[in-house]
């Protein structure tokens, strides 16, 4: 069906409320925007469906909720006793979550299948704690993590507390196909929902296994005057974070008033993301005036973390390739190196990793981009000794309460081990120098390709077949060693469009196409002897990667978005 007779189905569907049909009433006659509304239907990506909030088959609305919830009951109805087990509902702060959240619980009801739902805002990681916890069949969170306000998303996760990898994904969409029509989905009254309600008890539960955790190494007393400042950025964050440090010895936490509040629209911030520098505007702004040492931040659904510290007397950030770096030698310098110990990081994050892992004797695996990997990784791998996790996005993971990124427990990471730095005389960037040092000048970025226009996703596939067909002999000046194409990998995860290629004395270039929007991502990291060796390298390959891959493309269908990631080792700019 085309995505002109979605639209008119759509519009005549007694389904819709008549706000819904005034919204596409209100586009009638504008083929581009019904085309971008019903081309296609949302599909889960590296983290479940995304997209921006609307009326149609390719934005975020309640008859996608709806008839998501109802492909994933049927899937859990098809397993043996999985009627009787419960499925767990969890969302965020964003415009239209929790009733979303509501619609969701009450499609798992009509279907006959108990079902648990929070009280208020909760971390997407206690959320994966949570199902574990309790031995529930499946999880539901309502969330679009650090995207703008504009957009929600819905994402699923599996009784093992990890998000549904592409298969149980491809499974739903099955399901949705074999039944579209906006008019069928199973659900009882909203006065007719009686879900058990998740509150404090879960809080104490998922606290009590993050603190045990922590490691406790080189803070006197389990004390630490270390200044903190921390800002959940309008999120779910608040709660737990600020607690779990308090109650973990941290004497001075501070947060950033006016972004403590759950705020759907993110008013003091452009994009509530801690992977961008600009989110950290306000607190630093209070930083300084409290003397704090330490900011942290955690985008609106609390499972990525971003850092700032004092460096010459200067808030600087620390990119996650950076902070994982440090919070890896930390954890693998001060535990016991028993039963198998290992470390799990997506392709796309430094290969620093390697030197570290290889220092310590600690097996390191990769694993394709998506924390679902990861956490995938560390249940296959259970009676194991797990130590970190990691991915350059800011997400980071120890312990095996929860099975994806943890912005709460990495936190407390965070701040115990700077707490450690500051007890030896050091800053955080004192101690990632001294990294340098002993394996050598890593340094990473990214790049997005944003393709404009209906021919984006025509554009991208072209770019990658060429890829595939024609690589160089040498990008950017360093001879390419060896290439994997995980389309055609044979490994133990699913196939992906994306192209690795490694390059001499530990250069690197990854290229994929985004999951959900026409843009292709271009990450690439080198190894200097030192700074300044390693930043010509990395702007000979930012040119040679970014000619290799557009060179042949029209400068206007496409605008070259470079990563705010910062200079490597805190460099002032």
């Amino acid at each position: 069906m085309g995505f002109l007779e979605q639209y008119s189905e759509w519009i005549g569907s007694m389904a819709l409320s008549d706000i819904e049909r005034d919204e596409l009433r209100g586009i009638e006659g504008d083929e581009k925007e019904i085309e971008g509304r019903f081309f296609s239907r949302l599909e889960f990506g590296t983290a479940g469906l995304r997209g921006v909030m609307g009326v149609g088959l390719f934005r975020m609305n309640v008859h996608i909720v709806r008839h998501t919830t109802q492909a994933l009951a049927e899937l859990i109805l098809a397993e043996p006793g999985g009627g009787d087990k419960c499925v767990a509902i969890c969302f965020d702060c964003r415009i239209g979550s929790r009733d979303f959240a509501r619609e969701a619980a009450c499609v798992i009801a009509g279907n006959g299948i108990h079902v648990k739902i929070f009280d208020t805002l909760r971390p997407t990681p206690e959320l994966s704690f949570t199902i574990r916890e309790y031995g529930c069949i499946a999880g539901i969170n309502i969330t679009a993590s650090h995207n703008p306000k504009e957009y929600n998303g819905y994402k699923v996760y599996g009784p093992d507390g990890v998000q549904i990898l592409p298969d149980a994904a491809i499974g739903i969409q099955g399901e949705i196909g074999g039944f579209f029509d906006i008019d069928e989905v199973r659900v009882v009254k909203k006065g007719e929902l009686t879900p058990q309600i998740i509150g404090q008890e879960i809080d104490d539960a998922y606290i009590k296994s993050l603190r045990e955790t922590s490691l406790k190494r080189g803070i006197p007393l389990g004390k630490s005057d270390l200044r903190i400042l921390y800002t959940p950025l309008h999120g779910a964050g608040d709660r737990l974070v600020t607690r779990l440090l308090c109650e973990s010895g941290f004497q001075y936490v501070s947060t950033v008033l006016e972004q403590r509040s759950p705020d759907p629209e993110f008013s003091s911030v452009s994009v509530p993301n801690p992977e961008d520098p600009s989110s950290f505007e306000a607190a630093l702004k209070y930083g300084a005036s409290i003397g704090a040492e330490l900011i942290l931040a955690t985008d609106p659904d609390a499972d990525r973390l971003g850092v700032m510290a004092l460096d010459a007397g200067r808030y600087t950030y620390l990119s996650g390739n950076q902070l994982g770096c440090l919070a890896l030698d930390y954890l693998l310098s001060h535990t016991i190196l028993e039963n198998d110990p290992f470390v799990v990081k997506t392709i796309v994050t430094t290969r620093m990793a390697y030197a570290i892992c290889e220092f310590y004797g600690v097996e390191l695996i990769d694993v394709l981009t998506g924390f679902k990997y990861i956490g995938a990784t560390v249940e296959k791998l259970r009676g194991r000794n797990f130590i970190f996790g990691f991915e350059e996005s800011c997400g980071y993971l120890t312990g095996t309460g929860a099975r994806d990124k943890d912005a709460v427990g990495a936190a407390l990471l965070t701040a115990e081990m700077a707490a450690a730095h500051r007890f030896s005389g050091q800053t955080p960037f004192d101690a990632l120098r001294e990294l340098y040092r002993r394996y050598g000048w890593f340094d990473e970025r990214l790049k997005t390709v944003n393709f404009e226009g209906a021919l984006g996703a025509e554009r991208i596939e072209h770019i990658m077949k060429k890829l595939r067909s024609s690589i160089p002999a040498s990008i950017g000046g360093a001879r390419v060693v060896d290439t994997v194409d995980y389309m055609a990998y044979a490994g133990e995860y699913p196939r992906s469009n994306t192209l690795y290629i490694l390059l001499e004395d530990d250069g690197w270039l990854c290229v994929r196409p985004s999951g959900t929007e026409p843009k292709l991502k271009i990450y690439y990291g080198v190894k200097g002897e030192d700074k300044n060796s390693a930043m010509k390298k990395l702007s000979a390959l930012g040119c040679g990667a970014e000619s290799l891959v557009i060179g042949d493309i029209p400068p206007r269908s496409v605008n070259m978005n470079k990563s705010f990631l910062p200079a490597s080792g805190g460099e002032k700019n």
